[in-house]
């Protein structure tokens, strides 16, 4: 039989403490996530805007971002020519536009969210990025 609290609610030393070793592995493993996941949530960049070429819109377009950390992500233009992606760290970065040889700009990326809309535009045999 296990031993029972004394009159002040007290545990005896011989009580077993599953209990209290179960909420200390709950409050270390979400002490754990915090840490490990504090970096990826914090320093994720959201970058987006609008594409046109010609004056319209330019949907379907295949954009990329690549930053001087290495990171890189895609994304296509919707119907709107509007675009969303999302780069690991924050700081200077390339956009360019698939199927638009040339078309690139320098961006940055910051913690909130940064909006760069630009106009596809001819430059010599190929094309550039100007900002809008």
């Amino acid at each position: 039989m296990p031993p029972r609290p004394d009159h002040r609610g007290a545990r005896t030393s011989s009580q077993p403490v599953a209990a209290e070793a179960r909420l200390r592995l709950v409050h270390v493993a979400i002490a754990a996530a915090v840490v490990l996941l504090a970096p990826l949530t914090g320093r994720a960049a959201q970058v987006y805007g609008t594409l046109f070429k010609g004056g319209r819109p330019l949907a379907g377009a295949s954009v990329a971002v690549a930053c001087e950390s290495g990171d890189h992500a895609e994304a296509r233009t919707d119907g709107h020519g509007a675009y969303r992606l999302f780069v690991g760290h924050t700081g200077r970065c390339t956009m360019s536009v698939a199927d638009h040889s040339g078309a690139r700009a320098a961006i940055y990326s910051f913690d909130e969210p940064v909006r760069f809309d630009f106009a596809v535009v001819p430059a010599g045999s190929g094309f550039k990025l100007r900002k809008r």
